[in-house]
């Protein structure tokens, strides 16, 4: 509102990104711990339970702030304990010394600091200083080139955290990098080709036309930009690409099958077509909608919208999709599985309507019958087992997972 007044129009004018700042979602509080304990230097061992981390978000309302405050404190009661994991009981123990007196002190503050003046403060100084970062210059350097979200954080000083050892510090800021809109850092061009069905020979003209060298480079940089990711060296080939995504965090998995097994994962895919010369050539499948397959990064052509059946007619059957792994879960969860992981899963598959019983985290028969209806909801081979693409349906399915999808899935 103030920047919107006309005595500091001049500079409103100069502010030429806005986002608005709410509170983090469960599944999005969930990695923001962990990532931050992974910056601190937590290699792989769960330090904060499921039911810690619900607590965590409870209390703090998705505020990060209130978040790095309750975790911090969190791990020293877990320490002082002597435990190996913070619990909901250790969280709830932080709570009430945050908030003496208070069981839900720590959601109070966080409700003061979302309404306090000082918030809006805070967010008009962020405005104003970008507008004079700019006005300086700031983004010269930098125009055109899209921001890396899930590139590897800078590494911080010191041994591993341990509960049991000295706990790492959650509470200093990290810097705020922020989703773009859907599709903002995809490649874009000026007029879509649009191939018909009274045109079968575009897309073998358009094949044709473009080297298969060339068309890996434009694969590259058209996936690497459906996940909003940057590469510090230009990507040449497929197995380039693999190893940058995978440097970001990500895994990549091949795939054979035709149109509908990429439909069912829900997920840009590099796909291999065939040449009218016998020779493949690969490009991004992005979107799916209403019969139309849109294309990205084959050659000069940035965008193609085709018939779904003139792309099925020239696909080989070879594919490449990435996808993250949100919770770490197991390689495969499967029966006689114990724990966290298999509580996420149970409690998940309750939330989805197919386990109705209280989550025990055991893989018993039960837990087996709901990932085998869920599997055959979505598509997949019922053989009760969470492997990679059972992982990749839950996460689609569940909607609070921010990620690219070829179509709009059942709930996101």
């Amino acid at each position: 509102a103030k920047l919107a007044s006309k005595q500091l129009r001049q500079l409103g004018q100069r502010v030429s990104v806005w986002w608005n700042l709410s509170p983090m979602q469960r599944a999005e509080a969930f990695e923001y711990v962990r990532h931050r304990l992974r910056v601190a230097g937590n290699s792989g061992r769960s330090l904060f339970s499921d039911g810690a981390l619900r607590e965590v978000h409870r209390r703090s309302m998705g505020v990060p702030r209130v978040m790095n405050i309750l975790c911090d404190r969190s791990l020293l009661t877990a320490y002082a304990a002597g435990a190996r994991e913070v619990r909901g009981l250790h969280v709830r123990r932080a709570a009430a010394e945050l908030g003496p007196g208070r069981p839900h002190g720590v959601a109070k503050k966080a409700r003061r600091f979302l309404l306090h003046p000082g918030w809006f403060a805070a967010a008009g100084a962020v405005a104003i200083l970008f507008g004079v970062w700019q006005l300086l210059g700031g983004m010269a350097g930098v125009a055109g080139t899209p921001p890396s979200v899930a590139g590897a954080p800078p590494s911080v000083a010191g041994a591993p955290p341990s509960v049991v050892g000295a706990p790492p510090s959650l509470s200093s800021p990290l810097p705020a990098v922020s989703s773009p809109p859907p599709g903002a850092l995809e490649p874009r061009h000026s007029e879509p080709l649009i191939l018909r069905d009274d045109a079968p020979n575009g897309i073998d003209t358009l094949l044709q036309d473009v080297d298969p060298s060339a068309a890996d480079r434009g694969a590259a940089r058209a996936l690497l930009a459906s996940w909003t990711l940057a590469s510090a060296a230009p990507v040449e080939t497929l197995p380039e690409l693999f190893e940058t995504l995978e440097a970001h965090g990500l895994h990549v998995r091949r795939i054979e099958g035709d149109l509908a097994t990429l439909r069912r994962l829900n997920l840009p895919a590099v796909v291999r077509l065939a040449g009218p010369d016998g020779a493949p050539r690969s490009a991004v499948l992005r979107h799916l909608s209403e019969g139309t397959a849109t294309l990205i990064g084959l050659g000069n052509a940035t965008v193609v919208r085709l018939p779904e059946g003139e792309l099925t007619a020239r696909l080989t059957g070879e594919a490449w999709v990435a996808w993250r792994d949100f919770v770490s879960l197991p390689p495969v969860l499967r029966g006689g599985h114990a724990g966290t992981s298999v509580y996420w899963l149970q409690t998940t598959l309750a939330e989805l309507g197919f386990y109705g019983v209280r989550p025990s985290g055991r893989y018993d028969g039960r837990t087996r019958s709901a990932v085998q209806a869920f599997q055959v909801s979505r598509g997949l081979a019922p053989d009760g087992e969470v492997g990679p693409a059972t992982k990749i349906s839950l996460y689609d399915a569940l909607g609070d997972y921010r990620f690219p999808r070829l179509h709009s899935s059942a709930r996101g």
